[in-house]
Order: structure tokens, then C-alpha cells, then sequence
């Protein structure tokens, strides 16, 4: 079992090492991908060159990468996830997996921790509450990790997931 706490510090962490976005990603070190391995996670060759272009822009921005992960949004809670014992190191959920194992919670009754989600039954996206109005989420190739108020992104329901103490 692991606490809020941990969830929220894991996530925190990633969004301050400049987490970036790859399809597919569960938290491989940015450091270690090459192109290749980019593309062939990637759904096109577009959003592979997208992926390098934000990891070179960051490079070129004086951005110490060494700690920087790469995942989805799902990928992104399933790497803290893993790493806090809480779920097997080979288990892979999608948001739409992740919703399914939560118990359902509205917006107004978050807890940091609690997950958020774009779609009342089966969502497509999700991140994380992290307290004081900010969710951490994975905001896309071009952007990576993100921490913004709640109500900048398209929340509906959120849900708490069975690992906290």
C-alpha cells in the first residue's frame, strides 16, 4: 500500500524532470530513447518527429534531461504506480481501464491522488489530482508533463483508486 502523499510527491517529480509525452510510454527514460525506438511506439512518423523536436527544444533550452521519463497518460499513473509496488511491473492499464478500477467520485469531492477523467464511462484521458485546483497530467507531444488548474482541462468525473492507505 502506498500513500497519497507518495502518488502526488511520484507525480510531482515527473512533472518537474519534464516528463514527455510517447504513445504507448510507461515511464522510459527519456535518455534512452532513440528515434527508433520513438517511431515504433509512435502512431505516425509525424508524431515520432513531434516527440524529438519537444526532447531537442528542451536539450536546446539548457534542460537537464537526465531524469526525465516518457509516457501517455495512463502511462504516466501506471509508471508511479509500479514504482510504488502497488501494481506488478509488467501490468499496463488505459484510461479507460484505470476509470474502470476506481470508485467513482465528482469533481467537487477530489482528494489529492484522486485520478480525473474526460469521459463519464470510457475515458481517453486522465491525470492526476494533485490538490490546490492542479491536476499533473501528460498534455501531449508538444508539451509533455503539465501541471494546471483543474478547470483549464476537459474534467468531468474523477475516482479514487484502491492502492492508498
Amino acid at each position: 500500500m502506498a500513500t497519497r502523499e507518495e502518488f502526488v510527491n511520484a507525480a510531482n517529480i515527473i512533472w518537474k524532470n519534464h516528463g514527455i509525452y510517447l504513445w504507448g510510454g510507461n515511464g522510459e527514460p527519456t535518455p534512452l530513447l532513440s528515434f527508433g525506438k520513438i517511431a515504433a511506439m509512435e502512431s505516425s512518423r509525424h508524431d515520432a518527429y513531434r516527440v524529438m523536436k519537444h526532447i531537442a527544444d528542451l536539450y536546446d533550452s539548457g534542460v537537464d534531461m537526465s531524469k526525465s521519463v516518457a509516457a501517455d497518460c495512463s502511462g504516466l499513473i501506471v509508471k508511479i504506480l509500479r514504482d510504488l509496488k502497488c501494481i506488478p511491473s509488467t501490468a499496463d492499464y488505459r484510461a479507460r481501464d484505470l476509470q474502470a478500477m476506481c470508485k467513482k467520485k465528482s469533481l467537487d469531492r477530489l482528494q489529492p491522488a484522486d485520478l480525473v477523467f474526460n469521459k463519464e464511462k470510457t475515458a481517453t484521458h486522465t491525470g492526476i489530482y494533485a490538490g490546490n485546483d492542479m491536476v499533473i497530467e501528460m498534455q501531449g507531444r508538444d508539451r509533455g508533463c503539465v501541471k494546471r488548474k483543474i478547470s483549464e482541462g476537459a474534467w468531468v468525473c474523477g475516482g479514487t483508486l484502491p492502492y492508498f492507505k
